[in-house]
């Protein structure tokens, strides 16, 4: 060894221990602060859980404040809203079994009121606020709740408590709800000479959400050649899952309804707000009587109950007079005024009060002219003592609104009951609000708006809507805000409702609606794009339906040839919400009160 070589292995050997003593306590330091760090981690979800679960516990608080508070009106919500703050426990805990961690209800308040419609009605906006805290790791969280009073049907442009199918390319602006499943597929089915048949088309294009029982409930078939075996609508197992963000394979949301997966909204089937048609035509019934509501049930035959229910209520009747048996002539004379006076009601005076008309009534634009109450007796509800006194004119029979006069529309203005079926066919303006315990049919029918306002038919039995434009060219894509009256086909501004089930074509017919159609059953739309005319042995359909694969996939917004070209759908609906102030006397008033669950969110 050389001489200055001396000692050196001892400085090596202490460097290479403080080396490995350095790593050693690196590592140790890193593993501790990765326990701690996986600690903290932890009690960061527990508290975010326990911040959760006391939202969730202020919200059911609030549902169960509600519960059992039957017939809610306006007036009344906002009062119960004052009155949660006090009753409800804030500051409450929720159960944890973990140490050191508590979650709490900081506050429930009303945050904001916002008016739907003229004087219909108010969506109350209260906000919660949660705090959860975990060995000092603490979270925030806040959540707002919507309460209203109104029918939950009328929120949506389309809709069904039962299955909804959407088969071809119907155009929606709007929400849509299904109450069970919800199938979609790129094959309209239609009737022709008796003979089923099916026309692959595009998929619908969707301007709105999707509210669904749940992710799941999305259901789709994609036919890939024209002529190729579809989806049978009886025959779920046809379809497919849609692709969500977490899956792959299957089409996704946009793909098939042209919306991103944010759109689609959980609304449970069980928090729906139900319209019951056969309450709501007794609640308008003494409405229409001006006094408190008994307890009845209009049994199986619920036209004949309705009729004799009528007839022990205090409403004028409008009797037609008697021609006398051989009159002399001033009787005649008297007799033809009591008619022209009667007949007059139809064709000059506008009607202000309740009345009954006993028998089928047909209004055809020539003895029965039109049926027609002013403005403000339509919208007129007062209260006395807590019972309310509206104008209605109720018919003992069935009601047909059948204009035989191509020249003029026929107007119709009021609110309604017919106990028999509802016709309504040719040319008419409305401004009305119909509940029927029977049918309804709209054949060749075009509705205008009477005064910018529409009609609103609620329906016991099924509607049926047929021979609308039929075969007519679609000359332009529909226009949401026309810069005309006029678009080809015409409008029908209405929103229907039915407590049964409901099949819809826009195949060889051609009907757009300006409101919205919602059905108590499952409820089938069919639709293709542009053109449709008589063949021989089929419909001869437009080539604006034969896309290519790449085409029909895309459907995106930025694609504007492709939403100019659904826009041409031969079966559009198009969302109106000015129902609740222009019908808001005549809507149904719900026995619960609607809540309407935002999401959960980190608080400012």
């Amino acid at each position: 060894m050389r001489e200055g070589e001396k000692g050196s292995a001892l400085l090596l050997t202490l460097f290479i221990l403080i080396v490995f003593t350095m790593l050693g306590i690196a590592v140790i330091g890193a593993t501790v602060g990765g326990a701690q760090r996986s600690m903290t981690r932890e009690k960061d979800v527990q508290s975010l859980h326990l911040a959760e679960m006391a939202l969730n516990e202020a919200v059911a608080q609030i549902a169960a404040y509600f519960d059992g508070k039957e017939d809610i009106n306006e007036e009344e919500v906002g009062e119960y809203i004052r009155e949660i703050e006090s009753k409800i426990n804030l500051s409450s805990t929720v159960g944890t079994s973990i140490d050191k961690a508590v979650g709490t209800i900081d506050g429930i308040k009303l945050v904001g009121t916002e008016e739907v419609g003229s004087g219909y009605g108010k969506n109350y906006t209260i906000k919660i606020t949660s705090t959860a805290d975990v060995d000092g790791v603490t979270r925030k969280l806040e959540q707002q709740v919507v309460l209203n009073s109104f029918p939950e049907f009328l929120q949506y442009a389309f809709g069904s408590e039962g299955n909804l199918y959407i088969n071809g390319s119907p155009y929606i602006l709007g929400n849509l709800y299904s109450g069970k499943k919800l199938y979609i597929k790129n094959e309209a089915d239609y009737i022709y000479e008796d003979s089923e048949k099916t026309k692959r088309t595009v998929y619908p294009a969707l301007r709105g959400s999707a509210y669904v029982q749940s992710p799941d409930s999305i259901q789709y078939c994609y036919v890939e050649n024209a002529g190729a075996s579809g989806c049978e609508n009886d025959r779920p197992g046809d379809y497919r899952q849609i692709k969500l963000s977490d899956a792959s394979g299957n089409k996704s949301v946009e793909e098939v309804l042209g919306i991103p997966e944010s759109m689609i909204e959980i609304r449970s089937s069980k928090k729906f707000v139900e319209v019951n048609v056969e309450e709501s035509f007794l609640d308008k019934l003494y409405e229409a009587a001006g006094i408190a509501r008994g307890t009845v049930a209009l049994g199986s035959d619920l036209k004949s109950g309705a009729e004799a229910l009528i007839d022990s209520l205090s409403i004028p009747r409008m009797i037609k007079p008697a021609q006398p048996a051989d009159p002399d002539e001033d009787e005649e004379l008297e007799y033809q005024n009591a008619l022209n006076d009667y007949y007059d009601q139809f064709r000059t005076d506008e009607l202000t009060g309740s009345y009954v008309f006993p028998g089928d009534l047909a209004v055809t634009g020539e003895e029965y002219a039109r049926l027609l109450y002013s403005a403000g007796s339509k919208n007129e509800r007062g209260e006395e003592v807590g019972v309310y006194k509206s104008n209605w004119f109720i018919v003992e029979g069935d009601l047909a609104i059948d204009n035989q006069n191509e020249a003029e529309a026929l107007d119709v203005r009021g609110n309604i009951l017919v106990t028999g079926d509802v016709l309504i066919r040719g040319d008419v303006r409305m401004d009305a609000t119909i509940f029927t315990l029977g049918e309804t049919t709209i054949e060749d029918a075009a509705i205008e708006g009477l005064n910018g306002s529409e009609l609103v038919l609620i329906s016991k039995g099924p509607i049926l809507i047929n021979r609308v434009e039929a075969f007519n060219e679609i000359t332009n894509p529909y226009d949401p805000e026309p810069t005309n009256t006029t678009q080809s086909p015409p409008v029908l501004n209405a929103f229907f409702y039915t407590d049964s089930s409901a099949e819809l074509y826009g195949v060889g017919s051609a009907f757009w609606i300006r409101g919205g159609f919602f059905s108590k059953g499952d409820m089938v739309i069919n639709a293709v794009l542009g053109n449709t005319d008589k063949g021989t042995d089929d419909l001869m359909f437009d080539a604006r339906n034969e896309l290519s694969t790449e085409e029909l996939i895309d459907v995106s917004e930025k694609n504007s040839s492709l939403t100019a070209l659904k826009r041409q759908s031969r079966f559009v609906i198009d969302y109106n919400s000015d129902v609740y102030s222009d019908q808001n006397v005549g809507l149904p008033r719900v026995r619960q009160i609607n809540m309407a669950i935002g999401k959960k969110r980190f608080a400012d």
